[in-house]
């Protein structure tokens, strides 16, 4: 989709020796005609799932958050990667047929500090709204009802020259992530770029669920229709967050912003 290393799948049953397609064929397609995309992000390759944990009904997974295309020369030491947080997979059936839906998993609400909440905000450019708040490592659900804004979203990571936009085109209807100035990005030419994946507005409202931290950001839109995965080096000192539009303005329904903990050292916050 946008270079590099991905993941697809595709919706059929599988017997144990032959798997057969929804449309009743059993080889694979030459094409992508049938294939969908797992994640429209650069960082969300190699997925690794398991179940009875302890609920047979439960599907979960994890990838890893990285590239091959720099995946050798991201800017970290000593260590070299990370993986994703875990998602529950399922499937869901709607007008357009049947698809495949990633949520973070529930368990992860228990890093979460003492959040903040909006609700009720005509958001329009220039707004001021979050300026009391930062965070290296946050956990952000908002629900936006579109009014005339051409493109609205949340900056994240944000400093004096450095941002990470993840917004909504409203033309294009089009989830997106643009880290082409999130911070550090020189070390590859297919590194900086807007990565973006479609996803229609349900009820004339978009849901976005993020996870941000030091050096990733995971996006789930309406409710885990779509997600987008991207790594991030911003300076240390970009901590701010940002509510924006272009164009006209739109409604923050609500708004919830939560610092996280550290899933490793409970006892501490990782901001």
């Amino acid at each position: 989709l946008h270079g590099g290393s991905g993941g697809q799948y595709f919706i059929g049953n599988f017997d144990g020796q032959k798997f057969t397609l929804e449309d009743g064929s059993s080889t694979a397609p030459t094409g992508n005609d049938k294939a969908r995309w797992v994640d429209y992000g650069k960082d969300f390759y190699a997925v690794q799932s398991w179940s009875n944990n302890p609920d047979p009904a439960r599907r979960l997974w994890l990838a890893w958050m990285n590239n091959w295309q720099y995946g050798q020369d991201i800017p970290t030491q000593p260590w070299r990667s990370a993986m994703t947080i875990p998602r529950e997979v399922s499937l869901v059936s709607d007008s357009e047929g049947i698809h495949l839906v990633q949520t973070p998993v529930k368990e992860l609400q228990q890093l979460r500090g003492e959040g903040a909440h909006f609700a009720d905000v005509e958001v329009k450019p220039g707004n001021t709204i979050l300026d009391s708040l930062t965070g290296k490592s946050l956990e952000i659900m908002a629900e936006f009802e579109l009014r005339d804004a051409a493109e609205f979203g949340i900056l994240v990571r944000k400093g004096e020259n450095q941002q990470t936009r993840i917004g909504y085109d409203t033309e294009k209807q089009e989830l997106f992530v643009d880290r082409t100035h999130s911070g550090k990005s020189d070390f590859s030419e297919d590194f900086p770029g807007r990565h973006d994946g479609p996803l229609k507005p349900a009820g004339n409202r978009i849901r976005m669920h993020l996870f941000v931290d030091w050096s990733s950001v995971e996006v789930f839109g309406n409710d885990g229709r779509i997600s987008i995965t991207d790594r991030i080096f911003p300076d240390p000192d970009s901590d701010g967050l940002q509510l924006y539009t272009q164009g006209g303005s739109v409604k923050l329904v609500s708004m919830d912003v939560w610092p996280l903990k550290s899933a490793w050292k409970q006892d501490t916050a990782t901001d």
